[in-house]
């Protein structure tokens, strides 16, 4: 009898980062399709800033959605998971389109995971000077009068998941 053992190991590179990235773009591009916003030429630089805060590991949650009076009314959120324990890779898509958004305005958050808070201020400098988005410190809307839904969607590259969730008002 004999034992046969294998090893395998997943290096997380910037195709996985772009691949990721894409999906998340897509949400942003059917989201400027349905409501307007934001513009397809700001949905580029998201994504140029998604793919850098991927590759690099940066990426801990990603947020964008409509707010009024400070509270959500439509959002999409995205928790990003390096351990390898979300899996499948749903198409994206699916963005909620019967929501009434007058006066309301878009937003974008990200909250940078433990790596990036563990570099130096210089480095988080010359690290946000390397791309497009200019972010600006700020806290989320709070919830409004809606609910979130469990995850709708899983995407997964290289060892790397996310998971979508969403927020409706009612």
């Amino acid at each position: 009898m004999s034992t046969f053992t294998h090893t395998q190991s997943a290096t997380f590179t910037v195709t996985h980062a772009r691949y990721l990235a894409s999906k998340i773009a897509a949400d942003l591009n059917a989201c400027s399709r349905l409501h307007g916003r934001p513009a397809i030429s700001v949905v580029e630089k998201y994504n140029e800033e998604l793919i850098e805060l991927l590759r690099y590991g940066y990426l801990s949650q990603y947020e964008f959605g409509f707010k009024r009076s400070d509270k959500r009314v439509l959002s999409w959120s995205y928790e990003v998971d390096a351990s390898g324990a979300v899996s499948g890779d749903d198409r994206a898509g699916k963005m909620s389109a019967y929501v009434d958004l007058s006066d309301t305005s878009f937003f974008n958050y990200v909250w940078y995971s433990a790596k990036y808070q563990n570099l130096t201020s210089d480095q988080q400098a010359a690290f946000k000077d390397s791309h497009p988005i200019n972010r600006a410190s700020g806290s989320p809307p709070s919830d409004g009068n809606g609910v979130w839904s469990g995850t709708e969607k899983n995407y997964s590259a290289g060892g790397t998941g996310i998971s979508r969730r969403s927020f409706r008002s009612f």
